[in-house]
């Protein structure tokens, strides 16, 4: 499957399938347990309670998605004479110090002097983050390895199982490797977001027959110059 890591860039009508898909669940949760309220059909004050909290958590969450749909709107806005550079050791540091919800264990060898050219190197990061949580969130709590090298042209991150780290370390060329599709609904938009992110910068990515459970990011890099 040669070239499969190459990802189509995002259109607009991706993310906004995945912001319908988002807000869906949501807006009907606000919606169903408003119009229980209205209607007095929750005489026992403790389900009362529990309807309000219900549609607080509702609130938050499409709080959340109004955050996540900025920050992808900024990304739209940026300057793009604008470059700033970020080496592979620091987004590897950076990776490493995250916060993730499931085990996830970051292994950071053959590192080269490379920089990554950037027009933002937080949302960069961050959509490495993501995909990062992703991938770990896909595996139910088996421990995700996290493989950042490089090499003078290069830079892989990897994530999945260990024992598949060596295979999806083949790359995207691999016959094993297909295309890593983060365009989909159920994490908000920042999976989006991670995708509009890296396709803008030029990164292949790819999983191990398109499974959820495995994620390949490769970025090209520039000369180091101190």
């Amino acid at each position: 499957m040669v070239g499969s890591g190459v990802a189509m860039p995002v259109e607009i009508n991706d993310i906004l399938h995945v912001l319908a898909h988002e807000l869906r669940t949501p807006v009907g949760i606000a919606h169903g347990y408003v119009r229980l309220l209205l209607e007095d059909r929750l005489p026992d004050g403790s389900e009362r309670r529990r309807a309000l909290e219900q549609t607080q958590k509702a609130l938050s969450r499409l709080t959340e998605l109004s955050h996540e749909a900025t920050a992808l709107a900024s990304h739209y806005e940026q300057d793009r004479n604008g470059h700033q550079e970020v080496s592979t050791n620091e987004l590897s540091q950076q990776l490493a110090s995250a916060d993730y919800d499931f085990p996830v264990s970051v292994e950071m060898s053959d590192l080269s002097k490379g920089v990554v050219r950037t027009l933002d190197r937080d949302a960069l990061v961050q959509a490495l983050v993501a995909v990062v949580r992703a991938t770990a969130r896909e595996l139910r709590g088996e421990e995700c390895s996290v493989s950042m090298r490089g090499d003078l042209t290069t830079f892989d991150l990897l994530a999945g199982p260990s024992q598949q780290i060596a295979a999806l370390a083949s790359g995207p060329e691999s016959a094993d490797s297909g295309p890593l599709i983060l365009e989909r609904g159920g994490l908000g938009l920042a999976l989006v977001h991670a995708a509009v992110v890296l396709d803008a910068h030029g990164a292949q990515r790819w999983a191990l027959k398109a499974s959820r459970q495995t994620a390949g990011i490769r970025f090209p890099l520039q000369e180091f110059r101190s």
